[in-house]
C-alpha cells in the first residue's frame, strides 16, 4: 500500500509539473501567434475547437476511464475498447464533416468550416492513443505522460510560430493542433509498448457501456459550462469578437492552471486525510482556502490593474479591448476559488449530488446572463460571465458550510482578509497608473506596479489580517523547509507577535 501511495504521489507531482509547463509553453506560443494572426483567423479556429472538444468527449465515450477503474488489465477487453474508440471516432468524424458542410457554412464564415473539416482528423488520431494512455496511467507512468505532452506541445508550437510568420494564416493554428495530436499519439504508443489485438467482444461493449455513458454525460455537462461563453459569443458576435474575449481571458487561464489547479489537485487528498483523523472535516477545507486565497487573490486583482500593460506586452496593441475584458474577468476570482475548493471538499465527503446542482446552476445562470449581456457587446459579455459566477456562489457556500460544519464567521474569516488586502492593492495600483505612472516606459511601469502591489498587499494583509496570518502560520509553518525555517519564523514573529506562543 505504501509503495502504491508513493507511486501515486510521485505521479501526481509529475502530472502537476507537466501541466504547469505545458500551460506556460502554450501561453508563449499563443502570444506569438496573436501578434501575427488576425482576430478573425484566431476566432475561426476557436469556434471549430468547440465542436472538436464536444466530439472528442463523444468519441472517447468514457471508455478509457472504464479501463482505468478495472481491477485487472485484460488484453481482450483493452483491444475491444481500442477498436470501439476507433469506430466511435470514425462515426463522429463523419457527423462533424456533415455538420461542417451543411450547418457551419450557413451560420459562420467559410474559414470556420475549413478549420473544422481539417481538425476533424484529430478524432481518430486521439482515439488511437486513448487505451494506451489508460495503460500508462494504470501503471503509474505519469512521468512518461508528462514528458510526451511537453515534447508534442513544444514541437507543434514551434511549427505553428514558423508557419504564422511565413504567411500561412489560419493553417498555423490548425496544423499546430494536428501535429501535436500526431506526436502525442506516436510517443504514447512507444512508451506504452502495448499493441491491440484483432479482438472485438460485444460482451465487453455491454459491460463498459453503463459506466462510460455516465462518464460521458458528466463530461458533456462540464464541457458545456466551460465552453458556454465561447458558444454564445461566437453565435451572436462572430469569430473576431470571440478572439478578443479569449485573449482577455488567456492570462487568467494561465494563472488558474498554474496556481489554482495544482492546489485543487492535491486538496482532495488533504481533505480525505483530514477526514481520517480526529480533526473536523471543515478544518482541512479552511486550511486550503487560507493558503489559496492568500496567493491567488492578489494575482488576479493585480492582473486587473495591470491588464492594459500585460495585454500590450504579451499580445500587441491590436488587442487593446481585451484588456478591459481581462480586468472584468479578474473580478470572478472569488467564485472561482470557492467553487473549486468546495468541489474537492464535497468529493472527499462522498457527496456528488451537490456538484451536479452546482454544474446545473452554472449552466442556467451562465446561459441566461451571457445571452443577455452579449447583445450589448463583448465587454458586457465579460461582465455577464462574472455576474453569473456570483449568482451560483450562495448555494456553494451554503452547501459547503452545512456539510462540513463550518460557521459563516469562520468561512468569511478565511476569505475577507486577503480579499480586502488585494482590493486595497487594486485601488492603489489603479490610482497610481492613472495619476502618476501613465507616461512611464511600459516595462518600467509594469515592474514598478508589480513591486508596489506586492508591498501594498503585504502591508494591508498585516493590517487587516493578524488573526488570519496566525491561522495561516499554523497550517504552513510545519511544512516549511528546515533550511529556511529560522528566517521564516523570525519574519513571521515580527509580522504577527502572537505567533511567538505557537513557535
Amino acid at each position: 500500500m505504501s509503495q502504491t501511495r508513493s507511486k501515486l504521489l510521485s505521479g501526481s507531482l509529475w502530472m502537476m509539473l507537466g501541466t504547469v509547463a505545458n500551460n506556460i509553453i502554450g501561453f508563449v506560443v499563443f502570444a506569438a501567434l496573436a501578434r501575427v494572426l488576425a482576430p478573425a483567423e484566431i476566432g475561426a479556429v476557436l469556434i471549430a475547437v468547440i465542436f472538436i472538444d464536444i466530439g472528442r468527449v463523444l468519441a472517447f465515450g468514457g471508455i478509457p476511464e472504464s479501463l482505468i477503474q478495472r481491477a485487472e488489465w485484460e488484453d481482450r477487453t483493452a483491444s475491444t475498447c481500442f477498436w470501439l474508440n476507433i469506430a466511435l471516432a470514425a462515426i463522429i468524424t463523419v457527423l462533424v464533416l456533415i455538420i461542417s458542410k451543411f450547418v457551419i457554412t450557413a451560420h459562420f464564415d467559410a474559414s470556420v468550416s475549413t478549420a473544422l473539416m481539417a481538425l476533424s482528423s484529430m478524432f481518430i488520431i486521439d482515439a488511437a492513443r486513448a487505451v494506451h494512455v489508460s495503460y500508462l496511467r494504470r501503471n503509474f507512468k505519469y512521468n512518461q505522460l508528462a514528458l510526451r505532452g511537453l515534447w508534442a506541445n513544444t514541437a507543434a508550437g514551434a511549427l505553428a510560430v514558423y508557419m504564422a510568420f511565413h504567411g500561412f494564416g489560419i493553417w498555423a493554428l490548425v496544423f499546430q493542433r494536428i501535429v501535436q495530436a500526431v506526436i502525442t499519439t506516436v510517443v504514447t504508443w512507444i512508451e506504452a509498448r502495448w499493441m491491440p489485438k484483432f479482438h472485438f467482444d460485444w460482451k465487453v461493449v455491454r459491460d463498459v457501456s453503463g459506466f462510460s455513458v455516465n462518464v460521458t454525460g458528466s463530461r458533456l455537462i462540464e464541457l458545456s459550462i466551460t465552453k458556454l461563453p465561447d458558444m454564445v459569443i461566437s453565435a451572436i458576435l462572430g469569430s473576431a469578437q470571440l478572439a478578443f474575449f479569449r485573449i482577455g481571458s488567456r492570462c487568467l487561464d494561465l494563472a488558474t492552471q498554474v496556481l489554482v489547479q495544482p492546489i485543487q489537485d492535491v486538496s482532495l487528498s488533504a481533505f480525505a486525510r483530514r477526514k481520517d483523523t480526529s480533526a473536523a472535516p471543515g478544518k482541512g477545507y479552511l486550511a486550503v482556502m487560507a493558503v489559496t486565497t492568500t496567493f491567488v487573490f492578489p494575482v488576479f486583482l493585480g492582473a486587473a490593474a495591470l491588464a492594459p500593460d500585460l495585454i500590450t506586452l504579451f499580445f500587441g496593441d491590436k488587442w487593446a479591448i481585451s484588456a478591459t475584458i481581462m480586468a472584468i474577468l479578474s473580478l470572478s476570482v472569488v467564485p472561482l476559488v470557492v467553487t473549486r475548493m468546495s468541489s474537492s471538499a464535497l468529493i472527499a465527503a462522498g457527496l456528488s449530488r451537490p456538484l451536479v446542482v452546482i454544474q446545473i446552476l452554472n449552466l442556467i445562470f451562465g446561459l441566461a446572463a451571457l445571452w443577455y449581456g452579449t447583445r450589448f457587446g463583448i465587454v458586457w459579455a465579460a461582465a455577464a460571465a462574472v455576474i453569473a459566477a456570483y449568482l451560483t456562489l450562495p448555494y456553494v457556500v451554503w452547501k459547503t458550510t452545512s456539510v462540513l460544519d463550518i460557521t459563516l464567521r469562520d468561512w468569511f474569516g478565511h476569505l475577507l482578509p486577503p480579499l480586502l488586502a488585494a482590493g486595497t492593492m487594486l485601488v492603489t495600483l489603479s490610482a497610481l497608473h492613472f495619476w502618476l505612472l501613465g507616461g512611464w516606459n511600459i516595462y518600467v511601469r509594469v515592474a514598478a506596479m508589480a513591486l508596489t502591489g506586492a508591498a501594498v498587499y503585504a502591508a494591508s494583509l498585516i493590517l487587516f489580517g493578524q488573526a488570519f496570518l496566525l491561522r495561516l502560520h499554523k497550517e504552513i509553518g510545519p511544512v516549511v523547509p528546515r533550511k529556511v525555517a529560522p528566517l521564516y519564523t523570525r519574519l513571521m514573529t515580527l509580522i504577527v507577535p502572537r505567533i511567538k506562543t505557537y513557535v
